[in-house]
């Protein structure tokens, strides 16, 4: 906050003449920090929303193309996503279908339209002082302009909506303290897509985020603020309006000085302003601009119009809503939303901008979740590796999708080059619900069970020839209450997926993709030994290890972390993809595998039995990256060739086995502390012909689970639990 405190106080005294803009070419693109946000809210497929502890920070969301988001701090304190200035005249040909130019002219040439043309033919907006000390002085007469052409020349409209401008530094302003954080000016809306916001989300009364169509900040002329100084502020405004509008594809916003305007627009693949062009002697762009950004048609104004609120006339609070799907049979469905789930909205505005829905089917009552996300057009589509799924028990299932809902290169200009932005498409997916993250478990056998069930799904993937690269924490879910065993886990997040069979240019390791915590060693190291592979089933079983590492060694019991192992666990977190390479070596090499009580014996065995099986094909991986004999063309392919060694299933199978008799040794451990009589147990038994699991002995030479438990746990599904009388 320091940094956009002192940004802001830069705002108001800038003194550089802003019309230098006009100077560039077609286009400027710009590098500089971080236009990003606080950690990602997390796009689980749960039931309710909790506080993870164990999210991990993300690394980044894109291919190699894309920035790191892994170290990006708050958006306010700096753009660093590339923006780009466009070539002066766009600004011109927007909005033209809002107004007739008559209509303009008329206006114009009007005794209340504020704008006066001279004898000489020169025109200007009157109530604009030449000069001014603040660009708070010029704040009401502007509000006033806007207000007077809104007033005249809105569209009209079918639905209840309204606009009105709002001058922030009027005597309504609530919140003296971050006065110079909020926009300037703003175009307070009513209407299907927005609500009032709660008393503690206004920056004027009756004003929030969530009920502004627009906002305009206002600068004076001979400021000398860059042009990322002034995409940062916007962005920031531009982002919590996103937030609180979950169904903007885009928003657009103005900047305002007494003699000139610039327009900036937001979407999902980046940020880019016009260059500065004079409000005097181009009125009429000036006023088109201002009625699409005040637009009453919600289309006009960025809004996804699948998605229909209806809002309480008494609080001005959305009370129902209703988002429409377009299956593969061309059919739409409109699923109700559940009024009392808020969407899980990603912070990130660039990116793949993913909001889930919790929805009611309209006919069968299911509860479902609905994924928006806006995926890079060079990557697949996340329905191809869903399809690929169906039927797989331990894994997310698909219900209906829709593809190619919106495009971010049809909100730019005709002509637009700009290298480091690149076209987004939006897709829509209806899945099934299912619980709640695995790192809100409850009991043991709850939290192994599941990472057991989402190991046997993710095993089932590759036999279709899918790798998943971004198992995290966040991306195994509990199945729904009373789920059999195969399905007490899920597999959930496809948007990264990749076919085995593609080539390594399109599979090949890349440490900003993925959440950092669970990356594997082999892709985190890669860029620091100019050594990318494909990624291989062996990065997927390793992040599932890390997954197993942070319940059984971060976690004391419930909701509880060590403290100790924190510390050294948020090593994994670094935004350096080294450092965190380094801090899993080191891990592998040397850290006592020491759970607590509540986990017990069985569950650091498990760990310890999960480490050996990969310990000497990491310790492979490395030698090969080290080695100074083998050349560095040649990494690569004997890198991958590693895990063609082995055979997948086998492996799969090995640690799949270690999960099995460690539930059945949970299970005779909680029975036995409960008095319960052994009966039959609730556990698969496909592990028992698994091949032979390598000897893990424990530290007095015995080895540990020798013999099936019998009964049933209490956290069976009840259809299979020991009835006692």
């Amino acid at each position: 906050m320091t940094y956009l405190f002192a940004l802001l106080r830069k705002i108001k005294k800038s003194r550089l003449n802003p019309n230098h803009s006009r100077s560039r070419a077609a286009f400027k693109s710009t590098k500089t920090g971080s236009l990003a946000t606080e950690r990602p809210a997390p796009t689980s497929n749960a039931n309710s929303t909790p506080s993870s502890p164990t999210t991990g920070t993300p690394a980044s969301e894109d291919d190699e193309e894309d920035s790191s988001e892994s170290s990006r701090p708050s958006i306010m304190e700096g753009l660093g996503e590339n923006f780009a200035v466009v070539e002066d005249g766009w600004e011109d040909s927007l909005y033209r279908h809002q107004v007739d130019e008559a209509v303009l002219d008329d206006y114009l040439n009007s005794r209340n339209s504020h704008y006066k043309v001279d004898d000489d033919g020169t025109g200007r907006w009157t109530c604009l002082p030449p000069q001014a000390e603040d660009a708070e002085e010029l704040c009401e007469p502007l509000s006033n302009i806007i207000s007077s052409i809104l007033g005249l020349l809105e569209e009209p409209s079918g639905e209840k909506s309204t606009r009105e401008v709002i001058n922030s530094h009027s005597d309504a302003f609530k919140y003296g303290t971050y006065k110079e954080a909020c926009p300037d000016i703003s175009v307070r809306a009513t209407g299907p897509s927005f609500q009032l916001p709660k008393p503690s989300e206004e920056y004027v009364e009756g004003l929030g985020y969530s009920n502004a169509a627009s906002v305009f900040d206002v600068l004076l002329d001979g400021h000398n603020l860059r042009d990322i100084d002034q995409a940062s502020k916007m962005a920031n405004h531009c982002k919590n309006i996103f937030l609180q509008q979950p169904n903007r594809n885009f928003v657009r916003s103005l900047i305002i000085t007494q003699s000139s305007a610039r327009l900036v627009h937001c979407d999902h693949s980046g940020v880019y302003l016009t260059p500065f062009f004079n409000i005097h002697r181009r009125p009429r762009t000036f006023m088109r601009l201002v009625l699409g950004l005040s637009s009453r048609k919600e289309d006009v104004l960025g809004f996804d119009t699948s998605i229909k609120w209806k809002v309480k006339s008494k609080d001005g609070r959305k009370r129902s809503g209703t988002i429409t799907v377009v299956g593969d049979d061309g059919i739409p469905t409109s699923y109700i939303l559940r009024m009392g789930r808020q969407p899980l909205v990603r912070q990130d505005f660039i990116g793949r901008g993913t909001t889930c829905w919790r929805a009611i089917h309209p006919v069968t009552g299911e509860r479902v979740l609905i994924k928006d996300a806006w995926r890079p057009e060079t990557r697949l589509s996340e329905t191809d590796f869903l399809d690929t799924a169906k039927g797989i028990e331990g894994v997310v299932q698909v219900l209906s999708h829709q593809d190619r809902l919106a495009e971010t290169k049809g909100y730019r200009p005709d002509v637009f080059e700009w290298k480091d932005s690149e076209n987004r498409i939006k897709s829509r997916v209806v899945m099934k619900q299912y619980g709640l993250p695995i790192d809100c478990f409850t009991s043991r056998f709850q939290a192994i069970a599941a990472l057991r069930d989402a190991i046997a799904g993710n095993r089932e993937m590759l036999s279709r020839g899918v790798l998943h690269k971004d198992i995290s924490i966040q991306n195994i879910l509990f199945g729904p209450p009373g789920a059999t065993p195969g399905r007490r886990g899920v597999l959930i997040d496809l948007d990264m997926a990749g076919w085995m069979r593609n080539s390594r240019r399109e599979l090949r390791v890349n440490p900003f993709l993925g959440t950092r915590r669970f990356q594997s060693i082999s892709v985190l190291l890669s860029e620091m030994w100019h050594c990318s592979p494909s990624h291989d089933y062996f990065d997927d079983l390793e992040s599932i290890f890390y997954v197993l590492c942070t319940l059984v060694l971060l976690f004391e019991k419930p909701g509880v972390r060590s403290e100790p192992d924190e510390r050294n666990f948020v090593k994994w977190d670094h935004s350096d993809p080294v450092c965190s390479g380094e801090a899993k070596i080191a891990f592998v090499n040397a850290y006592p595998i020491e759970a607590s009580p509540f986990w017990g014996e069985v569950c650091e065995e498990l760990v310890i039995g999960f480490k050996a099986i990969l310990k000497p094909i990491l310790d492979r991986k490395d030698a090969i990256r080290v080695s100074r004999k083998v050349p560095k063309e040649a990494k690569p392919d004997k890198l991958e060739a590693i895990g063609r060694e082995f055979d997948s299933d086998d492996v799969y199978e090995n640690v799949i086995k270690l999960f099995d008799d460690a539930l059945l040794a949970i299970e005779r451990e909680d029975r036995e502390a409960a008095g319960v009589v052994a009966s039959t147990s609730t556990l698969p038994t496909a592990s028992a012909a698994s091949s032979p699991l390598p000897t893990v002995p424990k530290a007095d030479g015995r080895r540990f689970l020798k013999r099936p438990a019998d009964g049933n746990h209490s956290e069976a599904s009840p259809a299979k639990r020991l009835h006692r009388s």
